[in-house]
């Protein structure tokens, strides 16, 4: 009987141990599953919290006192404010004194401030080029945007500026079949664009016999400039058949109308105002460079995909942006495709003389309205 009982006893313990046994595990198991599943959530939630770290890109931009810096500037900065790009990078734009003195130093300064990548319209060809070297041995990306430093330690995207003064000096000979007295425009002495839009300019002028060079001026890329160097030619020059500029027309159909002169063949690039008083003043014949300031969103564009590893460019390749020509006369065979100057196309009435018209290249992916670079200057 009592082996029985004991036996009985026995086995009611064995059986309330593995039901203990069974039910710790089971608490157990359960336990380190809803920790999982709460560590889980919790990671979970971290990571729909964080966001990505942007990467910090500068624009530095010593061309402020003409139209085209400043539509430099706001392209640049409505590119930047783009959702295809906000996402991925904050952007600052920083402006200093048409120096190279000045600009390096500004560049030093972005280095400190610990900038990914700095895209530059650079005021000297070499004369940034320490710093330039300074902030590629940072790490940090250097891209130079249509005023381009020649440097080894940078990027560079510019216009075609041989091709520019090929077709331009070109367009006024043809256009004077071949014999004409001409003033040159030599530009802002130190940048980088202004000697092969010089040099070359005066190489096709040269192929024809009948074409002489008569005054070359300094325009500095303003109007100022500009309407003072022209006025000083016809000083000295009783006649003038055609003025190649590096820059801005308006100036010089002033100076042609208040001397009495007659119209005459123009080279220019594409302020409104100059386009507008080629059209509305019967008689001149011109064609006209687009050089887009737009320029500065294909320098953004370009830092980024460096900095994401999206393009493979070698570091100091020169890259050619596309340039647009317009012109009065389309049938003038300059070597370039020209599209005809019309009003309400390219031409506009109701916008300041400074205006040029935002293009920017479609690998941007940006269409930049008009609208966007009249906003108020940004000093």
């Amino acid at each position: 009987m009592k082996k029985g009982l004991i036996l009985s006893v026995m086995a009611v313990l064995v059986v309330t141990m593995l039901f203990i046994g069974v039910s710790c595990k089971t608490a157990a198991t359960e336990t380190t599953a809803a920790a999982v599943t709460t560590a889980a959530a919790e990671t979970t939630v971290v990571a729909e919290t964080t966001a990505p770290a942007k990467f910090k890109i500068a624009l530095s931009n010593p061309i402020v006192n003409n139209a085209w810096g400043q539509a430099y500037m706001k392209i640049f900065d409505y590119v930047a404010k783009d959702p295809l790009y906000s996402d991925r990078i904050e952007t600052k734009i920083y402006t200093c004194d048409y120096s190279a003195e000045a600009q390096a130093a500004q560049i030093d300064g972005l280095i400190l401030e610990g900038y990914d990548a700095i895209v530059v319209a650079a005021s000297s060809a070499t004369g940034l080029n320490e710093a330039i070297k300074r902030a590629d041995e940072a790490g940090i990306i250097v891209v130079t945007a249509s005023q381009v430093a020649v440097s080894p330690n940078c990027w560079q995207m510019r216009d075609n500026y041989e091709e520019v003064a090929m077709s331009n000096a070109k367009f006024i000979a043809e256009k004077l079949d071949g014999k004409g007295k001409i003033f040159v425009d030599r530009g802002l002495p130190g940048v980088e664009g202004a000697n092969p839009l010089y040099d070359g300019a005066l190489a096709v002028f040269k192929t024809y016999p009948g074409i002489e060079v008569v005054f070359t001026f300094d325009s500095m890329y303003t109007e100022g400039d500009t309407l003072a160097g022209v006025q000083a030619g016809l000083a000295t020059n009783p006649q003038v058949d055609g003025v190649y500029s590096q820059g801005y027309v308006s100036p010089i159909i002033k100076a042609l109308k208040e001397a009495g002169r007659p119209p005459c063949v123009i080279a220019g690039y594409s302020y409104n105002g100059g386009m507008l008083d080629l059209l509305n003043n019967p008689g001149y014949e011109a064609i006209i460079t687009h050089e887009s300031p737009g320029a500065s969103a294909m320098g953004l564009k370009m830092a980024l995909d460096l900095l994401e590893g999206t393009k493979d460019w070698s570091k100091g390749e020169l890259i050619i942006i596309p340039t647009i020509y317009w012109a009065t006369d389309t049938t003038i065979d300059c070597g370039v495709p020209l599209e005809k100057l019309e009003m309400g196309v390219n031409v506009f009435e109701d916008v300041p003389p400074g205006f040029m018209m935002p293009t920017v290249h479609p690998e941007v992916g940006v269409i930049v309205p008009n609208e966007a670079v009249l906003v108020p200057d940004i000093s």
